[in-house]
């Protein structure tokens, strides 16, 4: 028996008629496809908990369609910050809300939008009286739809429901509706993912995005907005008769023909000169992702800056064969010359660099391998080096002669896996860092606690988890860190397999999820009544038997966690923090999904004896954990002394690998003060690549790029101070942040004489670059920040207190210092690097009396 198209279509309206109907009169609920819904019932939340939302400016509350609704004035409008949850990615889309707006309205008012930039976007818009829709996977793909002029009908001063799909299912058809009546005049379709490099995209109520809300925008809706709702779905009161054929597959660009040459064909390993003229640049053919973008423009600019030239160095499209023709093109990002087998070999965040005939691919199976891969090539093969944040602090090669190019086949892969050094602060500094992949932390790996357990979703189920204090169930907040879970409570591993598996879900891309401390000493009572914790006491005493009890019970309850959650998530990591009273090593073996996160300082590892004395310490977590990972304390904000301890890190990274337990994931805070920690950060960087590397010989390249004829006593400069720091100040006295009596009162004869090296040595460096301006001035900086130690070193070291030249370092800390965001300056903050030094001096003179007259 066969069912008529006409009868189908009958049934599916009487359908959609039906759940049109029953969807209007009251507010959505929540189901998996939800991956935004906020009633505006009185407060702006996301019902679905996946994304945070603020209110940014002065809103009202008026009456809604369902309760309250929130009214946007052009000046005000709600964030929905970075979630995973609002990137479509490949999935089908949807925007929804009921409206009741106002007739005056800006040209284009945003409803809704997102907009991550690099053309990724989507957004409902009113442009007159017309509703709108747009989508973008990036500036080269953009598309929309728009309707007819409705003004009728949305300015009558009702309410009105709107809706805009993307139809993945349908080719990527993209629909318009109002009051679930579809209404679309003209449409164009995407089939193409729309997303951000990082996973995550944000929204805002009222605007294209959250960064422009208000004054910054000018494209702002005005009017009452409720009940609003992002599905990853297309919901049944949108679909489309099944009778009703899709749209054709909207067409590919074409691609280009794949290189069959190898990286030893002769014809790949004859000279290929990177001249302006004769070289172009090309991105991935279809979607580029955005770091391949700007790691295009980064290879442009340096090219061009290392000619010495401003044009040449085109770029140009892979789908355009006409053009690649005769010239050397420079590749970046995956393409149709590479095949993807190519790059399984590669760790995370690695990179090639393969020549095939006149193509030079750099690429990797992760998206910020493109600028890590441009930043290795323009080093190894252009003569650009990144030494520091600023176009200052990067050189260039003193011949000027275009790059010749002969056999070229580099596979390089960091030796840390998994790693974050936050370089923010001095202009450039962020994107510094990004050139070295100093930001590949995609999840905290510590105090994470609250966010794995939060009471809101598990209170009601597990109220066993969370600890007693005086008789009562202690409930944390967000901010408190003064709190653990009860490790010894049984329910606590359903609760974790429970919310890794809600993690998961929600960003399946994710390589860990942590189960990290809180940062305090405050434990759940059961826990250090238990038997485990009495065990230890009376086998090592009080205070480590406590901390080797509560440490067993904490990676013992991990190793359950992960054999429960093995089987759906082989290859997840689970992290602990090895941190304050969890420290210690287990006596059993950990999971081989556990990273066991170490925090100690790398500077200390001689003064606390990590690698002989105490070395037990260290080999009993190589022999526990499968997998390592280090936090550092490597600041320089908190220290006035150039606090350089290069060779300390190196060695503790080969020290681990002696033992068989390298360590792959790396966090190290480093509040970078770059006046006086100079190539502390850069060869860090380095060592997170390559541990192995000759530091000493970098240091050398570092200081003959920078400072040309300075080179050697910048050299000694440096290496003196790593003596100083290291061999004396940390040695006698444990050196800790803003603890500044340990670092400017009580020096030695011999201290004091190294210091006067130190200044002869700067001023030796002034004196040979006279006639070097860049060198100059990169020495100027590393000369005025080191003055500010000097004046210190002198008042913390005098007998009496020196009125008046406290009052000299203050005008020079305020003229000089503080307005340079390359020492402890931040941008805004001038005030606050002049209260820093003045609890300095308060210190270091505390005690003292000016000398009698």
């Amino acid at each position: 028996m066969s069912t008529s198209p006409r009868f189908l279509t009958l049934i599916l309206t009487i359908l959609q008629t039906a759940v049109a109907a029953n969807a209007a009169p009251g507010p959505h609920t929540v189901d998996d496809k939800t991956m935004a819904l906020l009633h505006l019932d009185g407060a702006a939340d996301d019902a679905t908990g996946r994304a945070r939302v603020i209110v940014e400016g002065n809103v009202d509350w008026v009456e809604g369609k369902f309760g309250k609704a929130l009214r946007l004035d052009g000046t005000n409008g709600v964030e929905l910050l970075s979630s995973a949850a609002l990137q479509p990615g490949m999935r089908s889309w949807v925007l929804e809300a009921w409206i009741k707006p106002e007739r005056e309205q800006p040209p284009q008012a945003y409803i809704i939008g997102s907009y991550p930039g690099l053309g990724r976007n989507y957004s409902i818009q009113l442009r007159g009286g017309r509703l709108a829709a747009a989508f973008g996977a990036d500036d080269m793909h953009r598309t929309g739809a728009k309707t007819a002029d409705l003004s009728a009908r949305l300015f009558d001063g009702q309410w009105h429901h709107v809706a805009v799909v993307l139809d993945r299912e349908r080719n990527g058809e993209i629909r318009i509706y109002l009051d679930r009546e579809n209404v679309t005049e003209s449409a164009g379709q995407l089939m193409l993912p729309i997303g951000s490099d990082r996973g995550e995209m944000s929204a805002a109520l009222g605007a294209v995005s959250p960064g422009y809300i208000g004054p910054r925008g000018g494209e702002d809706y005005r009017g009452a907005i409720d009940e609003v709702r992002i599905s990853s779905v297309v919901r049944p009161e949108f679909a489309v008769d099944p009778a009703t054929p899709p749209p054709p597959a909207p067409p590919r660009p074409p691609a280009p023909a794949e290189a069959k040459l190898s990286p030893d064909d002769p014809a790949s390993t004859s000279p290929l000169m990177l001249t302006p003229e004769n070289t172009v640049i090309a991105v991935a053919r279809e979607v580029p992702s955005g770091s391949d973008i700007e790691a295009a423009g980064v290879l442009r600019k340096w090219l061009l800056k290392a000619a010495r030239v401003e044009e040449g160095f085109d770029y140009i499209g892979q789908n355009r064969p006409d053009q690649l023709a005769g010239k050397a093109v420079l590749v970046v990002g995956r393409s149709e010359w590479l095949a993807d087998d190519e790059l399984n070999h590669l760790g995370p965040d690695g990179y090639i660099i393969r020549r095939k005939g006149n193509v030079v691919t750099i690429a990797g199976q992760d998206l910020s391998a493109g600028l890590s891969g441009v930043v290795g090539f323009l080093r190894e093969f252009v003569g650009v080096r990144f030494y520091m944040p600023g176009d200052l602090f990067t050189t260039l090669p003193r011949e000027h002669k275009p790059p010749v190019l002969r056999k070229v086949d580099l596979s390089v892969s960091p030796y840390i896996w998994t790693g974050a050094a936050h370089t923010w602060g001095a202009p450039d500094a962020a994107r510094w860092g990004e050139y070295y992949a100093l930001f590949r932390r995609s999840a905290s790996h510590q105090h994470t606690m609250y966010a794995r357990f939060p009471p809101s979703k598990f209170t009601t189920r597990y109220p066993e988890i969370y600890p007693l204090v005086e008789g009562e169930r202690y409930l944390p907040d967000s901010r408190d860190q003064r709190w653990q879970p009860c490790f010894s409570e049984p329910k606590l591993v359903d609760a974790a397999v429970e919310s890794a598996r809600d993690f998961f879900t929600l960003r399946p891309d994710m390589p860990y999820i942590a189960f990290s401390i809180q940062d305090s000493h405050a434990y759940c009572a059961r826990d250090l009544a238990s038997k485990e914790v009495a065990t230890q006491i009376a086998k090592l005493g009080e205070e480590q038997g406590k901390v080797q009890g509560l440490s067993n019970l904490y990676w013992a309850w991990l190793n359950k966690v992960a054999e429960r959650l093995e089987a759906d998530y082989p290859d997840k990591k689970i992290v602990g923090l090895a941190y304050a009273s969890v420290r210690m090593p287990p006596p059993f073996k950990l999971h081989k999904n556990i990273i066991a996160w170490l925090v100690f300082k790398m500077s200390d590892i001689v003064i606390d004896k990590r690698f002989t004395d105490n070395a037990a310490y260290f080999q009993g977590w190589a022999e526990a954990a499968s997998a390592v990972g280090q936090h550092d304390w490597a600041y320089g904000r908190g220290y006035l002394v150039p606090r350089i301890y290069t060779d300390y890190t190196r060695h503790t990274f080969l020290e681990f690998e002696k033992m068989g337990a390298p360590i792959r994931y790396a966090y190290s805070e480093v509040g970078v003060n770059w006046g006086l920690d100079g190539p502390k950060i850069y060869l860090l960087a380095r060592m997170w690549w390559d541990p192995h590397i000759d530091v000493d010989a970098e240091l050398k390249e570092f200081c003959d790029d920078l400072f040309g004829p300075s080179s050697k006593p910048m050299y000694d400069y440096f290496k003196l101070w790593e003596t100083l720091y290291c061999e004396h100040l940390n040695r006698r006295t444990e050196q800790k942040l803003y603890r500044w009596t340990r670092q400017f009162t009580n020096w030695t004869p011999e201290e004091l004489a190294m210091l006067g090296q130190a200044r002869a040595l700067m001023d030796k460096a002034r004196g040979l670059a006279k006639e070097d301006p860049p060198a100059l001035e990169r020495i100027d900086l590393f000369d005025r920040s080191f003055r500010l130690t000097e004046y210190l070193v002198e008042i913390g070291n005098s007998p009496t207190r020196d009125d008046a030249k406290i009052a000299e370092v203050r005008k020079y800390a305020a003229e000089v210092i503080a307005p340079d965001l390359m020492t402890i300056a931040r941008r805004g903050k001038e005030e606050a690097a002049i209260k820093l030094l003045d609890d300095c001096i308060k210190q270091i003179t505390n005690g003292k009396h000016p000398p009698r007259q």
